[in-house]
This record gives structure tokens, sequence and C-alpha cells, in this order.
């Protein structure tokens, strides 16, 4: 069995093999993510009673050529003011008005602000369990020299092992943290807030002087 001066560089290599792993975990994670902020995501919804493919629709956002589909579903972006039980409030813009506007969207797709929430949380925590092993990897992990083995080597200290562990937590936490900011970064507007970028289906309706949309269910079964 190796001595701590002697398997320090394998203790020193683990850290950039889990980062690695964080990292490419992390881009798969923002892959999928991406698409809770994604006008094409969710193609197919049921709304008031009947089934509707927006394929068309995206194909044509993609490359527009020809008349435009589903002229009643508007792409609406911006970022998310107040959630209610059954609606959003958004303040943004609306495809073919002016300016910014307040709207209301109807069913809209929680997973988004859910894992909006879940990452600012995961973050907050991480960085406080960075600070606590940062503390202990910053104590020397050696104390003077000696012989060994016809050679002259590091002199261990008693915390030489605890020491070297905090050092590859931090490594870790800092390829998780690095990970979660991405896929943070690429959900959020300015100011941290959620961003919204979908198609929904405009409605007749005003709440409180507000246009109303309806985003429909995806999740449905079919």
């Amino acid at each position: 069995m190796l001595n701590p001066a002697m398997n320090r560089w394998a203790i020193f290599c683990r850290p950039a093999g889990l980062s690695t792993a964080w990292l490419l975990f992390g881009t798969l994670l923002l892959s999928q993510n991406l698409a809770i902020a994604n006008p094409a995501a969710h193609p197919k919804r049921m709304i008031q009673s009947h089934a509707v493919d927006l394929t068309p629709l995206i194909r044509w956002w993609e490359e527009p050529h020809g008349p435009r589909p589903l002229m009643r579903w508007k792409h609406l972006h911006g970022t998310l003011e107040q959630e209610a039980n059954f609606a959003w409030v958004i303040r943004g813009k609306i495809e073919g008005v002016a300016g910014p506007q307040v709207f209301v969207l109807k069913n809209p797709p929680r997973e988004g602000p859910r894992r909006h929430k879940e990452l600012q949380d995961s973050i907050a925590k991480m960085e406080q369990e960075r600070a606590v092993a940062e503390q202990i990897a910053r104590l020397p992990a050696y104390d003077g020299w000696h012989w060994e083995y016809y050679a002259l080597v590091q002199t261990p200290t008693v915390d030489f092992h605890r020491i070297e562990q905090a050092r590859e937590t931090v490594a870790d936490l800092d390829a998780r943290i690095h990970a979660a900011r991405e896929e943070l970064d690429h959900m959020s507007h300015s100011q941290g807030r959620f961003k919204v970028d979908l198609f929904a289906l405009q409605l007749n309706q005003l709440d409180n002087g507000r246009p109303v949309f309806d985003f429909g269910y995806w999740n449905w079964p079919g």
C-alpha cells in the first residue's frame, strides 16, 4: 500500500475525472432543459377538447415560407412575473403586437419554473458545502521533508487524508455548480427571472385588461 507521499498524485488526479463527469452530465441536463425555454417544445397539445399538432407552425417558424399556419397560435416570450393556480402573468412580447405587454397564460408548462427553483436552491446549498470544504482544503497537507526509500519526500500532516478529501470535494462541487449555473442561465432572463418562450393559443378574453392565451395540455396520453 502506498504511503500518502507516494500516492498523492493519484489522489490529485481524481477530481479531474469527477469534474469531467459532472460537466458531461450538466451538458445532458442543459440539452434537455433547453426545451423548456424553446418555442418548438411540446408540439402536440390538447386544448379545448381538441388535439392540435403545432409541427407545421414550428417548421414555418424555423424556415418561413408561404402563408403562416395556425394564425391564432402566437409566439410569446418574456419573463414570468406571477404564478397563479392555473395561469401565469407574463411581461414580454406578443407576436404581431408592438412594444412590451403584460398578458396571461392559462395551463402553463409548470416544469420550467419548478426546475428553475430547484437549481437556485441546489446552487445555494452546494455553495455552502463548498465554503465548508474549502476551509479544510486550504490547510497545509505537508509538514517538512524526510528521507524514504533513498529519496527525500514531503512529510504528510496528520490531517493529510482529510485535507486531500476536502480538495477533491471542492473540485467536485466546482464542476457541479458550474453545470447548474449554466443550466440556470439558459432558463433565466435578466434579474434571474424565469424565461418564457413558447407558442400559445390567443383567446378572445381579457383578464383585467390583459390578453389571455392558452398553452394547452401537452402531457396527455395519445
